[in-house]
């Protein structure tokens, strides 16, 4: 209806009510009819029925039956009576006329004026009335006729029965029906004849209208509209009348001023054309010229570079040899001098180059994260004497690898960056790499240099892309240089087809930014997720180096909590502890300020309780300022800006995870190449403690700690060696060999035993289950080396030996053999000379290194923590085999921590649990728990560390 058109829907609004109104009041009027056609006939059907019952009554009486039969055959004669029959009281015909009589009935019979019966056939009607009897002697006090008494048994003759036939009131209904029907059309052809004229008088003007309005809407402005009405059209008509002679004087208008303009335009052009001839000319002078200019600039500059580069040769030779602080004052002031002077000769030998059109641009692959890292490691030394922080962000839809010339981008981000530093008293710069556009072979990279600088006001602005100039005099001045840095960086930005602008207000800062359009490499990024699922806690108190920070999180699949107070941070810690999913490494940004922080040398012996490795990140690039990061307990410390490789290598380090790319300075050895080996134990420290030592022999480590991952690292990797321990829960070490001597023999893969506690039957039980040797621990570097030359042919070189001081072997040499089962001394002296912690011994066991020695025993007593309660339940309830695993593991961990009296405690009491009943293990029960609350409170008690380091500078 929303489609129909104007004479449509007058028609529609015209016909709609009467059509509706003809129907209702029809269909009322002929059913209406109908029911009075019905109607009649039953009351014409009574009334012959009444008039006929008296007349019938002599006959009854007299039991004259031919003057009944007469009486029926008249009544034949009445219209639509169909049969009449006459009966007596007892239902027996008297007299019959007409056919024989319809007997199925329509629906129950019905009394009509109490007595007179009427029933309903298919196609007729049947009425049946009783006959009385009518003598003059009846009761004249009755005034109702008989037939409508209710006790008529004793005046009833007999009955009237009469038929009447439908088949005339059917043919009256029809008649009645097609001529309602013809009546009701006849006043709808009618009204539709009315209808069309009224709706041609409206909708013929206004197509008239629509049809003139699109002609002038195709450029026929002499288009009219032509109305003879008097009405609202008239009007409109006149309306649209005018405005197409508006159009039409406008239109003529316009011409003749294009005619003009035309004109005019030819004139210009001769005009123009004149002009460039002169100018094509000047062009041809002008860039003679520049050649010339151009040329004399390559050459001075190459004549300067030429004994400049002498004059720094010499002044670096001098500098090696030089005693005279003095002299040596003098000789770096030429240094810095000459090297100014060479970076303006650069500059002026890339502005030749330009000018002269020779600036050629390299197409090699290059990978974008490592020529921004490189640019900012270079500025970091500058950023880093004014305590800036230089942050990267690279957005993850960056490709990692492009083509084009990466030693101009890096030219371009190098006078960017050092002018954000030049300009920048205090804050940090920040550069961004985005993504602005891509398709499938190249890319647009968009780089954002931002600081917190003086900023620029708006005239500065519009002086910065001016050759030898900067924002004003004063500027050059204070900051120095020659103003082309970026006027080269300008040239070599649409050399690569992008654009370098400037967003600044004065002391806001500044960001400038440059994008290039760059063809997109197909090498393929290696991915580095081989620390995917760790968990990593971030404290960084700037929110950009700590945003950079967890994007390379990210892309690595770490999981990560990031902060920037360190409250938050050991909330962490302890939460993700005791929810049992720990933290597997922490890092924390500091500035120099914070680095020498009473709170910062808190936070890390905080942190390093939980046995965490710590990666410091330090806006330092000075190595004792590195140093002093680690001395307060930092795994490893890396200096800022961010390196993403370094910072990947770095986490892989600490968490002990093999990498894919190589980190390891090692060399391959001439004789044997370095075999892989297997550590296996479920004791962490147990298991850090063999993997340092052989990864400081240059072997490459896997390590597990269940029997279970040993299988699992067997089948994921060549495995030369495995170090395996006996006593692990689940599947212990034997159980792991047997189910390994399936698949490969004693001689294709030795398995070396690491046992705390190996008595004579045990020692018998390892080799025969197919074990090729055994190690008691502890471990050192001798035993190591021997094993894994005896059983490989590896040998490691001898600088990775290290071993004590020849003052301190004997008496290592007496701890190790009384704490390994000395029988000569008696009980009591045993006791005497047990040492709760010896320093000597603890440095001995970790090879001289006291991080691994600190963690080794800070490990020792978070273990204890939580052993302890656990032994003394396990004891209470009896349960002697889970007590003895506990006992078996605590045993093994004491005998890499420098602990005599505790492992001496321990190693009798894990013998008397694998050699008598739990009952008769009381006395030594109890000195184990004795000797493990007495090294608890001596740790408390005791600056351990110190003493440790003390030790260490005592054995260098």
């Amino acid at each position: 209806m929303k489609n129909w058109k104007l004479q449509n829907r007058i028609l529609a609004l015209v016909l709609l009510p009467g059509l509706i109104v003809s129907l209702f009041l029809g269909g009322f009027f002929i059913i209406q009819r109908m029911s009075d056609i019905d109607l009649l006939l039953q009351e014409r059907g009574l009334a012959i029925a009444k008039q006929a019952a008296p007349t019938s009554e002599y006959g009854v009486i007299s039991g004259n039956n031919q003057l009944l039969q007469n009486l029926a055959n008249n009544l034949l004669e009445e219209r639509d009576l169909r049969a009449a029959r006459i009966l007596n009281k007892d239902g027996q015909i008297l007299a019959y006329a007409g056919p024989k009589m319809i007997t199925k009935f329509i629906g129950n019979t019905q009394f009509k004026n109490g007595q007179l019966q009427l029933s309903t056939t298919d196609s007729s009607i049947r009425i049946k009335a009783p006959i009385f009897t009518q003598n003059i002697d009846l009761i004249e006090g009755i005034a109702e006729p008989l037939y409508q008494q209710q006790n008529i048994n004793d005046n009833l003759l007999g009955w009237i029965e009469i038929e009447l036939s439908l088949s005339n009131t059917q043919i009256a209904k029809y008649q009645h029906l097609a001529t309602s029907i013809a009546t009701v059309l006849a006043t709808l052809i009618l009204c539709l004849i009315l209808a069309i004229r009224m709706s041609r008088s409206i909708s013929l003007p206004i197509q008239d209208m629509v049809d003139c309005v699109g002609a002038i809407g195709d450029g026929k402005i002499d288009a009219r509209v032509h109305v003879n009405s008097g009405d609202e059209f008239q009007t409109l008509a006149a309306g649209i009348n005018a405005m197409a002679i508006a159009i039409q004087r406008t239109k003529t208008e316009h011409q003749q001023n294009i005619e003009q303009a035309t004109h005019d335009i030819r004139e210009t052009l001769d005009n123009i054309e004149i002009q460039n001839i002169e100018l094509n000319i000047a062009r041809k002078e002008a860039l003679e010229v520049s050649r010339i200019k151009s040329e004399f600039l390559t050459n001075i500059s190459h004549e300067i570079r030429t004994p400049l580069n002498g004059i720094l040769g010499f002044t670096r030779i001098l500098l090696k040899d030089q005693s005279d602080q003095r002299k040596t004052d003098h000789l770096n002031t030429i240094e810095k001098s000459a090297n100014g002077l060479l970076t303006i000769i650069n500059d002026i030998l890339d502005l030749s180059k330009i000018d002269a059109g020779k600036l050629v641009l390299e197409n090699i692959d290059f990978n974008v994260r490592e020529v921004l890292e490189d640019v900012l490691t270079i500025n970091a030394p500058e950023a880093h004497k004014k305590s800036l922080e230089l942050v990267s962000l690279i957005y993850s839809d960056v490709p990692q690898f492009l083509t084009g010339d990466p030693l101009r981008i890096k030219q371009v981000l190098t006078n960017l960056i050092s002018n954000a530093i030049k300009f920048t008293p205090r804050g940090n710069i920040t550069v961004r790499v985005i993504i602005e556009d891509e398709d499938i072979n190249q890319a647009s990279v968009k780089f954002e240099i931002t600081d917190t600088g003086i900023g620029l006001t708006d005239e500065q602005q519009t002086k910065l892309f001016r050759a030898f100039s900067q924002a004003d005099s004063s500027t050059t001045r204070q900051f120095g240089g020659t103003g082309l840095g970026l006027v080269i960086s300008q040239h070599l930005v649409k050399a690569m087809n992008g654009d370098i602008g400037v967003q600044s207000a004065e002391g806001e800062g500044a960001t400038f930014s440059f994008s290039v359009t760059l063809k997109k490499s197909r090498q393929q990024a290696v991915p580095m997720q081989e620390l995917k699922g760790q968990q990593v806690l971030v404290m960084e108190s700037s929110s950009s180096t700590r945003l950079s920070i967890t994007h390379l999180l990210e892309q690595w699949k770490i999981r990560y909590s990031d902060t920037d107070n360190s409250d938050i941070l050991l909330q962490s810690l302890l939460r993700k502890h005791r929810n049992g999913d720990p933290a597997n490494a922490v890092i924390i940004g500091l500035s120099r300020k914070e680095l020498y922080h009473t709170k910062t040398a808190t936070l890390f012996k905080q942190v390093n309780n939980y046995n965490i490795p710590i990666i410091a990140l330090v806006n330092s690039a000075i190595s004792e300022e590195l140093e002093y990061a680690q001395k307060l307990g930092a795994y490893q410390s890396l200096s800022k800006p961010l390196q993403g490789r370094k910072l990947f290598s770095a986490l892989g380090l600490s968490l002990n995870i093999e990498l894919s790319q190589t980190h390891s300075n090692n060399q391959e050895r001439i004789q044997m190449p370095a075999p892989t080996i297997l550590a296996v134990d479920d004791n962490e420290a147990n298991l850090k403690l063999v993997t340092v030592l052989l990864e400081d022999m240059g072997i490459k480590v896997i390590a597990a700690d269940s029997g279970p991952q040993a299988l699992l690292e067997l089948e994921q990797h060549d495995i030369d060696m495995i170090f395996m321990d006996i006593q692990m829960p689940g599947m212990n070490g034997l159980e792991a060999t047997q189910l390994i001597r399936l698949k490969k023999t004693s001689k294709e893969l030795p398995i070396i035993a690491l046992t705390a506690h190996a008595i004579a039957d045990e020692k018998d039980k390892i080799l025969q289950i197919g074990m090729n040797d055994y190690q008691t621990k502890p471990i050192n570097n001798d035993q190591l080396m021997q094993c894994i030359e005896r059983w490989t042919g590896f040998h490691c070189n001898s600088n990775t030996h290290i071993t004590l001081p020849e003052k301190i072997q004997p008496y290592a040499q007496k701890i190790l053999h009384d704490t390994t089962g000395n029988t000569d001394l008696s009980e009591k002296d045993r006791e005497e000379e047990c040492l709760i912690f010896d320093p000597r011994y603890a440095m001995r066991l970790a090879n001289n290194k006291l991080d691994l020695a600190i963690d080794m025993f800070n490990m020792l007593l978070e273990g204890l923590t939580n052993d302890l309660p656990e032994i003394q339940s396990l004891w209470q309830g009896q349960q002697q085999e889970p007590l003895l695993q506990h006992i078996h593991k605590i045993h093994g961990a004491t005998r890499y921590c420098g602990t005599p009296c505790l492992m001496h405690t321990l190693e009798q009491l894990e013998t008397g649990l694998k050699n008598q009943e739990l009952i008769d293990c009381e006395n030594l029960y109890q000195k184990a728990i004795e000797s493990i609350i007495r090294l608890q409170q001596w740790a408390q008690e005791n600056q351990w560390r110190d003493t440790l380091e003390l030790m260490k500078k005592e054995l260098v």
